[in-house]
């Protein structure tokens, strides 16, 4: 392989470990948990902190704790690729967080503010804000994530307004199922209404 098929090998490989770390925020802010299962290699694991274990492990954690957080939206940012051979690569990326918490989110919301807001009975927005720190392997399916670590830097939490309420053909409101806007969208342009990685 010469230097130029080298580098255009490496963007190309950074561009889908890219794809698979959005994807993996997609799946979670739309509760598509296949589509984040997709993301991992076999055998990986992710350690979040409030759940470390196998992926099967941490899906069952993320479905219990997402189930009454009533939006999300998901920034990854600051995607800094190392390749350590042409089959690994290390990647630091930081990440921000809003969610809503109705008043049933008691678990989730008692995991990172503790337990006085267990009985709280209002919503809440929390703001999270961190990094995840990956590890990636080429498979035959292509880049997946083997390992993943989750570093919190800061969380705030205030109680939250009314909020948006449904959509009308003007005002679109973010659902975390498929009955989200995205779906129609992405049939409308061509796409099947569930993404995939490639």
């Amino acid at each position: 392989m010469t230097i130029s098929e080298r580098s255009l090998q490496r963007l190309l490989d950074k561009e889908e470990i890219r794809d698979v770390m959005y994807q993996w925020s997609r799946g979670v802010a739309r509760k598509d948990w296949d589509l984040v299962k997709s993301c991992y290699a076999e055998g990986a694991r992710d350690n979040h902190g409030t759940v470390n274990s196998d992926v099967d492990g941490f899906l069952d954690w993320m479905r219990g704790y997402h189930q009454f957080i009533e939006q999300v939206i998901f920034y990854s940012t600051n995607l800094i690729i190392e390749f350590v051979d042409d089959d690994h690569a290390f990647v630091e990326s930081h990440g921000i967080s809003f969610q809503r918490h109705g008043p049933e989110a008691r678990a989730a919301r008692a995991s990172f503010l503790g337990p006085e807001w267990i009985d709280r009975e209002i919503a809440l927005n929390i703001y999270f804000s961190g990094r995840k720190l990956d590890e990636f392997a080429r498979t035959k399916e292509g880049w997946r994530i083997t390992q993943r670590t989750q570093v919190y830097e800061a969380v705030r939490a205030e109680p939250a307004t009314d909020g948006l309420k449904g959509s009308t053909d003007d005002l679109l409101v973010s659902r975390r199922d498929d009955m989200d806007a995205l779906y129609a969208a992405r049939e409308r342009a061509g796409l099947s209404r569930k993404a995939r990685l490639f």
